[in-house]
């Protein structure tokens, strides 16, 4: 995705009891940040109830989890609503697009299975798409994903949902929604409509 020039502001609003921020700097591949990011993440926060492993394997599954999210994601979180290790994983993606309208953005279709489409709207972004797929991995593992995809203003936001907890995917869909429709991307000096 093009990148935004410098006149657009973009806020990523989130609920901090369920989403925990993954900083940039630690999603580029500061080794020794993450690792101290995590410890202090896990003196900081809850294991969850039924997590039973030791807590080296809690920071070796939550240090896994941050390495996975994108670089080049605007924002990255770990969804965490029953505590550690996250149930998910979530990427904002935000960039400057030629479409005049959403229908003119192609759906990547690289899923095995098939997927399901249906429209979303946001107070600040307008109509979009929500996109739920499950894809099959070589080894037969399920991996499902939400996407919720905005066109405004020449910005494309993209939030992407990613777990291999298909039911957990599904009981966080209302806070994935929740989360990409409060994104607010407006020019800078400009005020909210």
């Amino acid at each position: 995705m093009p990148l935004l020039d410098a006149l657009w502001r973009v806020d990523v609003p989130f609920d901090a009891r369920r989403f925990l921020e993954v900083p940039a700097p630690l999603r580029a591949g500061a080794r020794a940040e993450l690792t101290s990011w995590v410890a202090e993440t896990i003196e900081t926060l809850r294991a969850n109830a039924a997590w039973t492993e030791s807590p080296g394997e809690l920071a070796l599954r939550l240090e896994g989890q941050a390495r996975l999210l994108s670089s080049d994601a605007l924002a990255a979180f770990l969804y965490c609503p029953r505590g550690l290790p996250a149930d998910a994983l979530v990427e904002v993606f935000v960039g400057a697009s030629e479409a005049s309208e959403l229908a003119d953005v192609p759906v990547e279709n690289s899923v095995a299975l098939p997927q399901r489409t249906s429209e979303v709207t946001s107070a600040t972004l307008g109509i979009g798409r929500a996109i739920a797929a499950v894809t099959a991995m070589p080894d037969g593992a399920l991996v499902g994903q939400l996407r919720y995809q905005f066109l405004s203003r020449g910005v494309l936001v993209e939030v992407c949902a990613t777990s291999a907890d298909l039911s957990a995917l599904g009981a966080g869909m209302p806070r994935f929604e929740e989360l990409a429709s409060g994104i607010v991307v407006e020019i800078e000096g400009a005020s909210a409509a």
